[in-house]
């Protein structure tokens, strides 16, 4: 008895209690997952996030982007419903604004080809919705701002890959690309500069802004003109063949021809009193004025004149930078000169939305710079012209 009682003790459990299994710990189900796993700290598995940010149905669970065409995307800065935004301006322009800018025989070009070139140069497919989005803007006054912000950053992210294919070769594979991104650049610029709302030395810089157009043009140019027999016989050969657009009365045109040929005779009689490059700057591009002018008058069988987008184009396309730093000089024969250009560009206002609402700003900055000048009667005509309403 003693012994048994010096044994040491065990606790009660032990000693009554046979071993048996555990029992597993139960759950409830939870919105939130399980409360006594978060409890623990247990480690619970966390769904994919969609590249699009969207946790609906359509949410992908594998990291696969969403974007249904990778093209209309390539930034990165792109919101996440940008794609949506780009169906938009691709759907309008194939439908709407492919139509506002051409001659009805290149209408496969403008709506099925040039798409398909911006499958292959992203920078051209970004043009495309620039340009729809300005024409969006045009027609829509009440969401103007919101079709003129999506218009800017497409048309940024174009000119930043242009610039880039630019630094390279010009190549038989996009030469075609860039040459219509070029013209559609001009179009965008032409769509979005006729405002006033910026104006430089007190006056409207309508006309300033019409030459860096015209500028930029012009360097394009001059960077895919070795390749221009490419583009021409390539797949944007229908664009340069027989003109069956909009049409020019035959009247006014010959009343610019006429009006041109005087200038040239005034040019001519001061060829002693200006320096010899300025001369040639402004004999030339007066000179190709008026024979790309006497271009759109033939043939001479008919009341009116066909013409097309290019029209506005082949002028300033040919004329020397030289010329443009004269007029930007604000140098009052270089002026003149590009004031009756301006007329086209008044004539085609009825033809082309892009046109439209420049013709009072170019008039009025012309009357500004030559306000002081002895030769501003030789644009009285010119302005006249420019300010008829549209």
């Amino acid at each position: 008895m003693v012994e048994s009682e010096n044994l040491p003790t065990q606790p009660l459990s032990v000693q009554t209690i046979p071993s048996r299994p555990r029992k597993r710990i139960g759950f409830r189900k939870s919105r939130n997952g399980c409360l006594r796993c978060k409890t623990r700290k247990v480690k619970t598995c966390v769904p994919s996030q969609s590249p699009l940010g969207d946790d609906g149905p359509l949410a992908s669970t594998t990291g696969t982007p969403l974007v249904p065409f990778p093209f209309l995307s390539v930034d990165p800065a792109d919101a996440p419903e940008c794609w949506l935004s780009n169906a938009e301006l691709i759907f309008h322009y194939t439908n709407v604004t492919c139509r506002s800018i051409l001659s009805g025989h290149a209408m496969p070009t403008y709506q099925v080809v040039i798409p398909q070139e911006g499958l292959s140069h992203p920078y051209l497919m970004r043009m495309i919705m620039a340009l729809s989005s300005f024409h969006l803007a045009y027609l829509n006054k009440d969401k103007r701002p919101h079709y003129l912000a999506l218009a800017n950053k497409q048309q940024s992210l174009a000119v930043r890959g242009l610039r880039g294919t630019l630094g390279q070769a010009v190549t038989q594979q996009n030469c075609h690309a860039l040459w219509v991104s070029s013209i559609f650049l001009a179009i965008s610029k032409f769509a979005f500069s006729p405002s006033c709302d910026h104006r430089q030395d007190g006056c409207c810089s309508a006309l300033l802004n019409l030459v860096d157009i015209f500028s930029m043009i012009n360097g394009m140019m001059a960077i895919m003109r070795s390749s221009l027999h490419l583009i021409q016989t390539g797949p944007l050969k229908a664009i340069f063949n027989k003109r069956q657009g909009f049409r020019y009365a035959r009247e006014n045109l010959q009343e610019l021809l006429q009006r041109l040929s005087d200038l040239d005779g005034v040019l001519k009689s001061m060829e002693l009193d200006l320096d010899p490059s300025v001369h040639l700057a402004l004999t030339s591009a007066l000179e190709r004025l008026i024979s790309c002018v006497t271009d759109i008058i033939k043939p001479p069988d008919s009341g009116s004149c066909s013409m097309d987008i290019k029209i506005l184009f082949i002028w300033p396309s040919e004329v020397s930078q030289g010329f443009f730093d004269l007029v930007r000089a604000r140098h009052p024969l270089a002026v003149i000169i590009l004031a009756h250009y301006c007329c086209l560009i008044r004539w085609s206002a009825s033809a082309y939305w892009f046109c439209r609402c420049w013709g009072r700003p170019l008039a009025d900055s012309v009357l500004s710079i030559l306000e002081d000048s002895d030769l501003a009667h030789w644009a009285e005509w010119s302005v006249k012209v420019m300010r008829e309403d549209e």
